[in-house]
């Protein structure tokens, strides 16, 4: 039993590192090069006329910088065993024995919990993480005790990569990084595929990983969803045998779809 718990905690850092290692960078457009400036011939200087001297104008007060309000959206909300996220345009059903980190844990696993005590705080540091480029937390649910889990992060896009970034070419970046990350974990046999799958009502480019730990074997399965301004990841992950088919089934359309029985 404790062996069996020992590889469960292992996989399931696996499968924090594969989501981490794929998605935790954002991929930039290519610089564009600039045109040769060219010199023009010089130009003789008008003589100025006198001009008369300006009345100066009174010195407006400087508008303060408005402190950032609380929109916690970018994280999602659980309402029971639901979660939804408007940003992404998704529904997620948890199973009933399932359990998930509350948002409290999500914030400090991305290191944002230790500077911030209050919405507020935490809005504006969610922000300035936006606005970077930063991964973001959204979801960790895990099953009690046979290695299966759900995890997604999200990052935004600057607005050059936003234009020019594929599905298919964030996860060509990701997958040589991939593989060496679950190497350094001891990870063996290890086999990437890149594909495309159907989730949450439509097609998004997809890593299809399989692995051993020891004797067990390991089934990962990450989507890449791109939005207008983000790129997120969810990776699924199944000990044993390989149910991530499964697991992406219980994410529908947030618009316009029901979710799905259980």
């Amino acid at each position: 039993m404790k062996k069996m718990k020992k590889i469960t905690a292992a996989l399931l850092l696996a499968a924090l590192l594969v989501s981490l290692t794929a998605c935790g960078g954002t991929a930039k457009a290519p610089e564009p090069t600039a045109a040769p400036v060219q010199t023009a011939a010089p130009t003789p200087e008008p003589t100025p006329e006198p001009t008369p001297e300006p009345t100066p104008e009174p010195t407006a007060e400087p508008t303060p910088t408005p402190t950032p309000q609380p929109d916690l959206r970018v994280l999602g909300v659980w309402e029971g065993r639901t979660y939804t996220n408007e940003l992404l345009g998704v529904r997620y059903r948890q199973p009933e024995t399932w359990s998930h980190m509350e948002r409290d844990q999500l914030l400090e696993l991305g290191g944002i919990a230790a500077r911030a005590v209050n919405d507020e705080q935490i809005a504006g540091i969610l922000a300035e993480a936006d606005e970077s480029g930063a991964m973001l937390y959204l979801l960790y649910a895990a099953a009690p005790d046979n290695g299966q889990s759900v995890n997604v992060n999200v990052s935004r896009l600057d607005a050059m990569t936003a234009l020019s970034l594929t599905e298919e070419a964030y996860i060509d970046a990701a997958i040589p990084d991939t593989e060496t990350a679950m190497a350094s974990m001891g990870m063996t046999d290890i086999v990437t595929e890149k594909g495309t799958v159907l989730f949450a009502g439509a097609e998004h480019g997809c890593i299809r990983l399989t692995c051993r730990y020891g004797e067990t074997q390991l089934w990962e399965l990450l989507v890449v969803q791109k939005t207008v301004s983000h790129i997120a990841c969810y990776t699924f992950s199944s000990v044993g045998a390989d149910t991530t088919g499964d697991l992406l089934a219980a994410w529908t359309p947030l618009y316009g779809a029901e979710e799905p029985a259980g």
